[in-house]
């Protein structure tokens, strides 16, 4: 592990050398990790993106409004708004989904990055979900100051790579203890909404380099409890850092003293608090040649990253054979995902804990296949005919550990699953995949992202709206104000 460079680029000194730890013994020090992503962020050009980044930060921005879109009839969606509408107390200036009233910028952003993760069909990258925060985020704050679609295309790319590279570089060893301690995602998700809005607000490299320090002193902890329960707080969590993120960004605007070089030292810095080690490279690795956002894998369905795989190979299955629920007799899925087999006789308690579900995922796709908060309202979620067919869904062969699919997944690759369907007539039908439509290997036409926006947001909007959104999100470019964006986001 390399020494990290020390925090003290305004430093001076004569002589003298840096300690292991990262303290200052009398030298020039070399510039900060936290300054070089800073610098990054805050000198990065809309003509220096590549057109494949460019559209990639256009699809990952239609298909995320979409799925908070999907989210508007869920009573978590329902709670969410009428926080931030009760939180009040700032100028209107960001449009909450599907509702239409305008609120500050950071309640729209707490509201609107809550609903993008409800339904857990936004992205998911190796680290986490950063589009439910950089796209919330960064379309409430570009409403908000009238920004034009290349300032918001360029905030969301350019902080899209510091958030990446800031959360890689934490990322927990395998001793770490992810069932005791937890993982971190909706901790270090709050760089994928600060740094976004710091581009937008134009702030210098010294500023920046404040902003990665409030965000990093605004981080949730990181703990087990969330995601052990499954309770449905866990998307609001995505809300909070969202709102926070942006909140971040806004104080180093108004200007603070000092909180530089978060990311650096051995003993204090960033990584000590949601770690237990930190790869120091992986903050500017390939920075600026490597887009890291090209490498996000953007869900199909609205289920847990880990389901995505088994549901495009049961669809793909009935597409060719026809066969009907009713027809099942047994499902087998190989391997077996940890902690993706849960089955409950008497229903899910909540919306998270169906989301994490195979069983209950692909009978719910099978009763109903078309994807949406359908699947998730109470009703669904006791269903008995929805439950007898989950009941027949099992996992067979070897198990497959959640850690070593997350570095598969950084690696560019992805577990093979089989899906093993046998009907009561006796008829069998195997099939196997890797890649599930989204995965960086086989991705979305855009095509395939309008459609599925159009399913999505019709649980919000009229037919019109959603073409007129279609339009304005795929012309981002030629936005020249983005309060064009709040006018089309609501029924």
């Amino acid at each position: 592990m390399a020494v990290p460079p020390t925090a003290g680029r305004r430093l001076k000194i004569n002589m003298g050398a840096i300690s292991p730890c990262g303290k200052f013994e009398g030298r020039r020090v070399s510039m900060s990790y936290t300054q070089k992503l800073a610098d990054y962020v805050a000198e990065l050009k809309y003509k220096e993106l590549p057109e494949e980044v460019i559209q990639q930060a256009k699809m990952i921005t239609l298909h995320t409004v979409g799925v908070a879109l999907a989210s508007y009839p869920t009573l978590q969606a329902k709670k969410a708004i009428a926080l931030a509408k009760a939180w009040g107390g700032g100028p209107k200036e960001s449009t909450l989904y599907g509702d239409g009233t305008k609120v500050s910028s950071v309640n729209a952003a707490f509201a609107n990055g809550t609903m993008a993760d409800i339904l857990d069909w936004e992205d998911c990258s190796w680290t986490g979900h950063g589009s439910a925060n950089a796209i919330p985020g960064g379309l409430a704050l570009a409403e908000a100051i009238g920004a034009s679609g290349k300032e918001y295309l360029l905030s969301v790319v350019a902080g899209w790579e510091a958030y990446q590279r800031i959360a890689d570089a934490v990322q927990p060893s395998e001793n770490w203890g992810f069932l005791k301690k937890g993982w971190g995602l909706t901790s270090w998700e709050i760089y994928a909404a600060a740094m976004p809005a710091a581009k937008l607000l134009r702030l210098g490299r010294s500023k920046m380099n404040q902003v990665i320090g409030i965000a990093g002193a605004l981080t949730p902890i990181v703990n087990a409890k969330v995601h052990k329960t499954l309770t449905d707080f866990y998307h609001y969590q995505h809300g909070f850092t969202c709102r926070d993120g942006l909140a971040a960004a806004l104080v180093a605007h108004r200007g603070i003293d000092t909180l530089y070089d978060m990311l650096d030292g051995e003993e204090d810095g960033y990584w000590c608090t949601i770690s237990d080690q930190c790869d120091w490279e992986a903050y500017t690795r390939n920075l600026g040649t490597d887009f890291t956002i090209m490498r996000t894998l953007v869900k199909h369905w609205p289920v847990n990253l880990w389901i995505q795989t088994p549901m495009d190979n049961l669809d793909a299955m009935v597409k060719a054979h026809g066969f009907k629920a009713d027809q099942i007799a047994e499902i087998l899925v190989s391997p077996q995902f940890e902690h993706r087999m849960g089955y409950r006789p008497g229903g899910f308690e909540s919306i998270a804990e169906a989301e994490f579900s195979i069983p209950y995922c692909l009978a719910a796709y099978l009763c109903d296949p078309r994807p949406g908060p359908n699947w998730y309202t109470k009703k669904s979620l006791r269903n008995r005919k929805i439950l007898d067919l989950a009941a027949r869904i099992k996992g067979t062969g070897p198990s497959q550990g959640l850690q070593a699919s997350v570095s598969m997944l950084k690696q560019g690759s992805f577990p093979e699953v089989t899906l093993k369907v046998t009907l009561k007539d006796g008829r069998e039908f195997t099939n196997a995949l890797r890649f599930p439509k989204g995965h960086p290997k086989n991705r979305m036409t855009e095509e395939e992202y309008t459609d599925r926006f159009r399913r999505a947001a019709s649980f919000a909007l009229k037919p019109k709206k959603i073409e007129q959104a279609i339009t304005l999100f795929l012309n981002l470019e030629n936005v020249k104000d983005m309060s064009a964006v709040g006018r089309v986001l609501h029924g």
